[in-house]
């Protein structure tokens, strides 16, 4: 919940996170990670339940599958994701602005960008990404049980939620 996964690098597959397990990821921001595989921000295998809720998953890098590779089937989405390119994924993610699914899903022809701040404190104990002004993802959210943001701040302020682990 509320966690910013950015900057990191995997030699195979999974830049930002590798799971096998049952993963739930709820207000996340996952982005600027690199894998040499696939799966530059999420790398997710079955038979795992997977639930993404108003999470950011874009601008990784990978050889195939840039943003994220879900194998297998179990995921749940709650919520408004934002998914920046569905390559490989385009059955579970498909392509749109909102998606038939609620979800904003970019594609490698024309990834979407979250428009987020570099890695900094804005408030709070621990740096964080902070949408910028004009970002897709301000007021884009779904539904979320969560008081508060990554930063300890209110989680929603405005019309909606925003999607990520940083509330505008």
């Amino acid at each position: 919940e509320n966690t910013t996964i950015t900057a990191n690098t995997a030699t195979a597959a999974g830049g930002g996170l590798y799971s096998n397990g049952d993963l739930t990821l709820t207000s996340c921001t996952v982005t600027s990670n690199t894998s040499a595989l696939g799966g530059g921000g999420l790398w997710l295998i079955s038979p795992a339940t997977r639930t993404i809720t108003n999470t950011i998953v874009a601008r990784n890098t990978s050889v195939d599958d840039a943003d994220l590779s879900l194998q297998g089937a179990n995921l749940t989405r709650a919520g408004v994701n934002f998914i920046g390119s569905n390559d490989g994924n385009s059955s579970v993610f498909p392509a749109g602005n909102p998606n038939p699914n609620g979800d904003l899903v970019g594609t490698d022809a024309a990834p979407l960008n979250p428009r987020l701040s570099p890695l900094a404190f804005y408030g709070g104990t621990t740096e964080s990404l902070h949408p910028l002004i004009g970002s897709p993802v301000i007021n884009s959210g779904g539904a979320t049980a969560l008081a508060t943001d990554q930063r300890g701040l209110t989680r929603t302020v405005g019309a909606a939620t925003d999607i990520g682990s940083v509330e505008t």
